[in-house]
């Protein structure tokens, strides 16, 4: 039997992209095999892992079995994967994610490790996948890896979603290369504005519908939606 490396878990309310506002029981994974360089995320591994709503720390790595004893105890009907990079774990999820199938499964991935997501897929319900730019990571563009993922969903007949998180300091040949993989795979998408460390970054008022209008040029149907929990001050 596999193991892993929980953070932490949490019950609230989804902050971000489509299924904003539905109440969910979150599992932070550790580890990620990116380092975005917006990224305000602890996701470093430690002995225990804290239970938000109870205030009970556990013991790391879990068992497969003892973490569905503890997702059962929630009454959020939906369990969203998430880190970190939850897809690092594909093996020990293709062992827990049977013991929850009850639970409506939703992945928040940055859909660059297409080969893991084939590992799982039929056990997921909702895919949502962040393209992440170089223009706002750091990293190196993904596209080859993004557009596989989309496929591995879209094969399977499962909901997938892509979010871009953005700062003034956009690229919009980048930007345009996302769309058209988005476009090409009938892919909604989502425009999520940075919340930066250094506020200059962020985008203001005008910026912003400058940009929204640029990218519904491109693709008519993709959204704005910002980061409700924060406003909210949730975790």
């Amino acid at each position: 039997m596999t193991q892993t490396y929980v953070k932490e878990i949490f019950e609230s309310v989804q902050g971000e992209a489509l299924y904003i506002g539905e109440k969910q029981l979150f599992i932070r994974f550790c580890g990620c095999n990116l380092n975005c360089d917006y990224c305000d995320t602890d996701f470093k591994k430690e002995e225990k892992f804290l239970i938000h709503n109870s205030g009970i720390f556990e013991t790391n790595p879990v068992s497969p079995d003892k973490l569905s004893d503890i997702v059962q105890k929630f009454s959020a009907k939906t369990v969203s994967l998430t880190g970190g990079e939850p897809l690092l774990y594909a093996d020990f999820l293709a062992e827990f994610l049977p013991l929850v199938q009850d639970k409506k499964i939703y992945l928040e991935t940055n859909g660059s490790v297409p080969d893991e997501l084939e590992k799982i897929i039929k056990f997921v319900d909702v895919v949502s996948m962040d393209i992440k730019l170089s223009c706002s990571t750091g990293e190196s563009n993904r596209f080859v890896e993004n557009e596989k993922f989309i496929n591995i969903a879209k094969r399977a007949n499962k909901e997938i979603f892509a979010k871009i998180v953005l700062n003034k300091n956009y690229q919009k040949d980048e930007l345009k290369r996302a769309i058209n993989i988005l476009n090409k795979t009938n892919t909604m998408l989502i425009v999520q504005p940075m919340d930066c460390k250094d506020k200059s970054n962020e985008l203001d008022k005008k910026s912003l519908i400058e940009l929204f209008d640029f990218v519904t040029e491109l693709c008519p149907n993709a959204r704005l939606i910002g980061q409700m929990h924060k406003y909210l001050k949730l975790l």
